[in-house]
C-alpha cells in the first residue's frame, strides 16, 4: 500500500474530518498526516487530535504579522518549519501533498523533487485572497505550480487562480473545502422574521464592519445576531460604529458559538450574511446552504460561486457598496427564496465522498494514471 503523506498548517475541524475519512475509506492508499504547527491564536473552535492515525505535529515557530492581506486586524501566520527533513525521511512517503506556498510547502516540494516523489499542489487560495502577495509569495508559488504533478484545488476560483499561474488543467482535481454536513442536512428550521446571522471571526476582512453599514440602510425591519470572536480588537470598533449608526438595539454579540448553540442559531435565521472583504472560500456558506438558509453573500466570498444559485438559495452583491448591500438584504428578507430545494444537492456536492473522490483523481493524476475528467 502506497503512502500518502499530507502536510497541512494546523488541525482545523473540518481537515481533521475529511482526513480521517480518506484514511478509513481509501483502501489503495495510507493516508499520513502532518501538521506544521498545532494552533493559530485568531482560531477559537475546539480542538480534539485525541485517537487520530497516522498523525503527526511539528515543532514549528509561528510568527504573527499584524495587517495581513486587507490591512485592519487581520493577521498573517508564518509556519517556520523545525526538522521537517527528518519527519520526510522517517515517514518516507510515496507521494506528497502540500498545501499552499508556506515554507514547509517549499521544502517538502524540494525533498520530493529530489528524489523523485510525486508532488501534488493543495491549494485554497484565490486570485482575489492571493491579490496582496508579494515577490517572494510570487516566485514560490512559480516555483511549486510549474513543476507539481498534479493539483488539488479547493473551489471553482482556486482552480482559476492555478490555471492563471500556469498549471495545466488536465493536472487538477477539484475537491470542494466542506464540513460535515449531517447536523445541518437535518436541521429543522424554524426561522424568525427580520433575523440576520453572521457568523465567524471579527476581523478586518471578514467585513462586519460593512454589514453594520448596510444594515442602517436596509428598509425591512431586521436585527443581526453575530456569532464569532474578536480578532485584534475588531469587535469593539464595530460596536462603536453600531452605536454612531443608531443600531445599539438591533444588533446582538454572542460570542464564539459551535455545537447544538450554533445550530439554533441557524434554525431561527432568516438569513446568513456573509459580506467578507475577501475570503477565499467561507466555510459557513457550504454550512448554510445545506441547512436551507438563504445567504446574502460577498462577491468577494469565493466560495459563493460554488455555493449560491442566485435568486434560488441566496444573492451575491459587493458588501462594500453599502446601499447594494443593503438591497440584497430587503430582497432575502421580503421575498420567498426556496433555498430547502437545494439542501440534497448541496449536501452530496460538498460531502466528504465526493472530496475524496477528488484525492483519488489528483493521486492518479500525479502518478501518471489518468487525466481528471
Amino acid at each position: 500500500m502506497k503512502k500518502v503523506l499530507i502536510i497541512s498548517n494546523i488541525p482545523s475541524p473540518y481537515r481533521t474530518a475529511l482526513f480521517s475519512y480518506l484514511q478509513e475509506t481509501q483502501t489503495e492508499y495510507r493516508f499520513q498526516i502532518l501538521y506544521t504547527s498545532r494552533k493559530e491564536s485568531d482560531r477559537a473552535w475546539t480542538q480534539n487530535t485525541e485517537g487520530l492515525k497516522d498523525t503527526y505535529f511539528q515543532s514549528s515557530r509561528v510568527l504573527s504579522v499584524k495587517g495581513g492581506e486587507t490591512g485592519g486586524t487581520a493577521t498573517r501566520f508564518i509556519h517556520i518549519p523545525k526538522g521537517l527533513r527528518g519527519m520526510l525521511k522517517n515517514l518516507n512517503p510515496d507521494v506528497i501533498i502540500g498545501s499552499e506556498y508556506n515554507l514547509s510547502a517549499v521544502q517538502a516540494f524540494l525533498w520530493a523533487k529530489g528524489r523523485g516523489i510525486p508532488y501534488i499542489n493543495l491549494t485554497d487560495g484565490t486570485l482575489r485572497s492571493e491579490t496582496y502577495i508579494g515577490r517572494i509569495q510570487k516566485l514560490t508559488r512559480k516555483l511549486i505550480i510549474s513543476r507539481s504533478d498534479g493539483f488539488l484545488a479547493s473551489s471553482t476560483k482556486a482552480k482559476e487562480k492555478l490555471l492563471h499561474w500556469g498549471a495545466a488543467e488536465e493536472k487538477i482535481a477539484v475537491s470542494f473545502l466542506t464540513v460535515p454536513t449531517g447536523p445541518f442536512l437535518a436541521l429543522q428550521r424554524a426561522p424568525e422574521p427580520g433575523r440576520i446571522l453572521y457568523v465567524g471571526r471579527i476581523s478586518h476582512e471578514k467585513g462586519l464592519d460593512l454589514l453594520v453599514e448596510a444594515l442602517a440602510r436596509a428598509k425591512t425591519p431586521c436585527c443581526l445576531r453575530v456569532v464569532g470572536n474578536d480578532v485584534g480588537g475588531e469587535e469593539q470598533l464595530v460596536k462603536e460604529k453600531t452605536e454612531a449608526l443608531g443600531l445599539g438595539d438591533r444588533v446582538v454579540f454572542l460570542g464564539y458559538r459551535e455545537g447544538q448553540a450554533l445550530l439554533e442559531e441557524y434554525s431561527k435565521a432568516s438569513l446568513l450574511a456573509v459580506p467578507s472583504r475577501s475570503d477565499c472560500f467561507g466555510l459557513i456558506l457550504v454550512e448554510a446552504g445545506c441547512a436551507g438558509v438563504p445567504i446574502a453573500a460577498s462577491c468577494y466570498a469565493d466560495g459563493a460561486y460554488d455555493v449560491i444559485e442566485p435568486g434560488v438559495n441566496g444573492l451575491i452583491a459587493d458588501p462594500e457598496k453599502p446601499e447594494e448591500f443593503a438591497a440584497c438584504l430587503d430582497r432575502l428578507l421580503s421575498e420567498q427564496f426556496p433555498a430547502d430545494s437545494m439542501r440534497e444537492e448541496l449536501g452530496e456536492k460538498f460531502s466528504f465522498r465526493l472530496a475524496a473522490r477528488g484525492y483519488a483523481q489528483a493521486l492518479k493524476i500525479a502518478e501518471g494514471g489518468g487525466k481528471h475528467g
